[in-house]
């Protein structure tokens, strides 16, 4: 449990274990509290009784029912919401934001982009500064989203934008397998039907190249069934669930 306890409260509603946790890692960076509801019934109870100051609602929830619960936050609520669309369409957008969504992010989306949107918008909204948090621990992973670079001991590596991506989405696995078309969805989203799953592998290859250095002993992103895992000696800390 997050116990920065005077820090601004956070609500993902998220029923895909995947993107809740690639969120909840990216909330990190920010001294957030952080909580997690995977139904439209557990969302509203958590509005009604946490109060967050922000939600970040994933629009295929229950079924397709995200949409819905951004309608009732606006209308009961003054809880501002990002919500994330699985694909680009205008229509998907702009139905988001006609039911009252502050602002909108589609699959996939750049990991410094969601951070900097929540905390413009707990500013924007509720007058709060969010303490930013430039770098922080995977385990024995210290990454920098400022930078776009990860340390590892006392070694610092320079990642490309995809690398970077694809190393806060295998730490949303929080310790489990992420498989090759959930991470061409996060790296390329409606394009990912059309590319092949070695574009994945040749990600992974050169992030695993850099990571392990001349250390060939210790592999920080191990091959799984279908896809890929991150070993790391502790896992980032996760929403609490409702």
């Amino acid at each position: 449990m997050d116990t920065t306890t005077n820090a601004p409260r956070c609500l993902i509603a998220a029923d895909d274990d995947l993107l809740a946790n690639f969120v909840g890692v990216l909330l990190n960076h920010g001294a957030y509290q952080k909580k997690r509801a995977t139904s439209i019934a557990d969302s509203t109870a958590l509005i009604g009784n946490w109060r967050p100051h922000l939600a970040i609602v994933e629009l295929d929830m229950d079924a397709g029912r995200g949409a819905e619960l951004i309608g009732e936050r606006s209308q009961k609520d003054s809880v501002p919401v990002i919500a994330l669309a699985p694909k680009g369409g205008m229509r998907t957008r702009l139905e988001a934001f006609e039911r009252g969504a502050d602002d909108v992010l589609v699959i996939p989306f750049a990991p410094e982009e969601l951070v900097a949107r929540t905390l413009a918008l707990v500013k924007r909204r509720h007058g709060l500064t969010v303490e930013f948090r430039p770098s922080i621990a995977l385990g024995e992973l210290k990454l920098d989203i400022l930078a776009q670079n990860v340390r590892v001991g006392d070694r610092e590596i320079q990642l490309t934008p995809r690398e970077h991506s694809v190393l806060y989405v295998l730490a949303g696995g929080a310790g489990k397998p992420v498989n090759r078309e959930q991470l061409l969805q996060y790296m390329y989203g409606d394009d990912a039907q059309v590319m092949s799953s070695n574009v994945i592998d040749r990600h992974v290859s050169d992030l695993r190249r850099k990571l392990g250095g001349s250390d060939t002993s210790r592999e920080f992103i191990e091959t799984a069934p279908g896809g890929y895992l991150l070993r790391l000696s502790q896992e980032p800390v996760a929403a609490d669930a409702s």
